[in-house]
């Protein structure tokens, strides 16, 4: 209980300090690499399109959506010529953009890992995500809700724009929701 206590205390003073230093000295905050508040920020700004590629979503949830997928993963690990590392995904499709919502819709959320090259020439860089989420499809045009978990699989690149935004493009295969099969394209402009 007390390691806790102590636990809390550490973060809550980290979150404190680094509030405390974007406030006071905006000049640095911009001038060093992005913080963990600010690629939470971000990840709300991580917006773009998504297009179904199966008769059955196209059929309950219509094409194409807005789409917003948000990646938490800790630190990467050299594996071979790979970067790997894990954490958390969101990923949401939606006939409004965030943060409204309504409308048909799909969501996943769950745990992955990503594998990357190191950066490539002009910025280009391949991944490969694949992880369990937990996956829900509402489809108003329909009158259907259903829900379950699926595995999910992402194969694209991104292109680093600049220092602050990335645009990536990818190919999203997921299990089936209710008997829709959910895989479809996506393009998606990250900043942070």
């Amino acid at each position: 209980m007390k390691s806790i206590k102590r636990t809390l205390s550490y973060g809550s003073s980290l979150v404190a300090l680094s509030t405390l230093g974007v406030v006071a000295a905006p000049q640095q905050a911009q001038a060093q690499a992005p913080t963990g508040i600010e690629k939470i920020l971000g990840g709300l700004l991580s917006t773009g399109g998504y297009w179904f590629t199966s008769a059955s979503a196209k059929a309950a949830l219509g094409s194409p959506k807005f789409y917003n997928q948000q990646a938490y993963y800790g630190h990467s690990a050299e594996l071979g010529g790979f970067r790997v590392s894990g954490g958390v995904e969101f990923v949401q499709t939606s006939d409004h953009i965030l943060p409204f919502s309504g409308g048909n819709s799909l969501g996943l959320y769950g745990v992955s890992a990503r594998f990357t090259t190191p950066q490539l020439q002009k910025g280009f860089r391949p991944y490969i995500s694949a992880g369990v989420y937990y996956g829900t499809v509402n489809s108003s045009k329909l009158a259907f809700n259903a829900n379950g978990f699926i595995p999910s699989f992402a194969i694209g690149a991104e292109y680093k724009i600049n220092r602050f935004s990335t645009l990536a493009l990818d190919y999203r295969i997921s299990g089936e929701i209710g008997g829709i099969n959910t895989n479809g394209i996506s393009l998606v402009l990250r900043i942070f």
